[in-house]
């Protein structure tokens, strides 16, 4: 048997198949009659190129050689990577496109693959959540397909189309804004003017904006308001210092004898907001200390008046709006006056001084009460405003006989002028023959009176 074998392989041929052509080899028996394959004597008959190793993405040629126990082996450290393209070694991540890492042999002829040396490697994966109900508005299901995570920073555009027109109530008043607003938004309503408070008189040494009853309690100031749920006060004694005329506070204290502005600070004024403050410098057209800056923030709100002890009284103390009607009447003791002079108007000492804020009215009344020891002669009384220079129109009365008192009354009507006036009404009489002793004047509050009555401008 061994001897047939033998002989049938010498006429035939046995070929190796690789991936693409075929390598002729010579067969041989051995002793116990097996069918050998010889490659160590037939190797030269093979090439390198017939041998193939399998890429993920094509052929690799790799050389070939047959050791010496004759077996067949690919030599990769002889030629590691010049013929094997790194690229064409691949980490697949989820994300479309591939991971594409350095291929490298170690000491043993294993390939390696260097993760190491490139760490820009990065897994996407997905957060593992439901698939997202609507998540365009009034599109029922648009869910979307991605199996990504989005950074949760990320941003989404808001397209729009070209908008109408932008007149309240109508149909298509959206706007032109390329963003959105958030759904639970507000819009902030500031009503113009707003002025629901009244400043006024809280002791002699203190003024105060308050609230007032069934109100907002709210005052606008450089459109924002001011909350007057709590009564805002500004002493007038040392270290509440006054008002710069840029809106800023200054070093200097309210004194004695003098006529202030009073402003609210409001919210957004820079350094005392809501704040209570007086100023010698006036308001602008539009009721606030200027049009700039801080000065911006400071609302006019009422006047006052100081004393020679830098205190306020009711009728040096007046609001800006919703103010109160103030009267003031003369409170002089008991008494008498003698005239010194014939035909000529002479100061009775009965007189009021009252702060007269810019348009309002200003009703004067007077009561007075005289008598002449002489028949026949004239006696005249008036109301005089000093400040203004204008007077009552003054009564005529003719003492009829030694002794009988003659009673004049008069009233009159003025409107106050630009700027605040720290007036003073006084009670002047004149007659037409004076004999010492021979008239008497009675001055006391139950025979000669002088009232002012103040009207705001808006009552008047």
């Amino acid at each position: 048997m061994p001897r047939v074998i033998n002989q049938i392989a010498g006429f035939l041929k046995m070929k190796l198949f690789g991936q693409s052509s075929g390598v002729d080899v010579p067969l041989a028996a051995d002793g116990d009659g097996h069918l050998q394959v010889d490659i160590a004597s037939a190797v030269v008959n093979a090439t390198v190129d017939q041998v193939t190793m399998r890429g993920n993405d094509g052929a690799v040629d790799r050389k070939v050689h047959v050791d010496s126990a004759g077996d067949l082996q690919v030599d990769i450290l002889s030629s590691p990577a010049v013929d094997l393209n790194a690229h064409e070694a691949k980490l697949m991540g989820l994300a479309p496109g591939p991971a594409q890492k350095q291929i490298a042999v170690d000491g043993d002829g294993d390939q390696q693959v260097d993760v190491k040396s490139i760490p820009t490697l990065t897994v996407q994966f997905s957060t593992g959540a439901a698939a997202p109900v609507e998540i365009n508005p009034g599109d029922a299901g648009s869910a979307g397909s991605s199996s990504l995570a989005a950074k949760e920073d990320h941003e989404h555009p808001f397209p729009c189309a070209a908008p109408g027109t932008t007149a309240l109530g109508d149909a298509s008043a959206e706007g032109s804004a390329g963003s959105a607003a958030r759904s639970d938004h507000k819009h902030k309503y500031i009503i113009t003017g707003l002025k629901d408070g009244r400043f006024e008189r809280k002791d002699a040494d203190t003024g105060r904006l308050t609230g007032l009853a069934g109100t907002s309690k709210l005052i606008e100031v450089g459109g924002d308001y001011t909350s007057l749920a709590s009564d805002i006060e500004r002493a007038l004694t040392a270290g509440n210092y006054l008002l710069n005329a840029d809106g800023s506070i200054s070093a200097g204290d309210p004194a004695a004898d003098a006529t202030y502005y009073v402003y609210l600070l409001g919210q957004n004024h820079s350094t005392n907001p809501n704040e209570l403050r007086y100023s010698a410098t006036a308001p602008n057209s539009n009721g606030y200390l200027g049009t700039t800056g801080d000065a911006a923030h400071c609302r006019h709100v009422g006047w006052l008046r100081t004393d020679g002890s830098t205190q306020i009284a009711d009728e040096t103390c007046h609001s800006r709006f919703e103010g109160k009607t103030a009267s003031v009447r003369n409170a002089l003791t008991s008494g008498t006056y003698s005239p010194g002079n014939a035909s000529t108007w002479e100061d009775t000492g009965v007189e009021v001084d009252f702060l007269w804020p810019p348009g309002w009215a200003a009703i004067v009344e007077f009561t007075s009460t005289s008598y002449h020891n002489t028949a026949n002669h004239n006696t005249r009384v008036r109301v005089h405003l000093q400040q203004k220079n204008e007077e009552t129109v003054e009564p005529l009365a003719t003492c009829s006989g030694n002794g009988i008192r003659a009673v004049i009354a008069g009233a009159r009507t003025w409107r106050g002028g630009a700027s605040p006036v720290f007036e003073t009404a006084k009670i002047q009489v004149w007659t037409s023959q004076v004999t010492p002793g021979n008239v008497t004047f009675y001055k006391g509050n139950t025979f000669t009176d002088v009232v002012v009555t103040l009207i705001p401008e808006e009552a008047a």
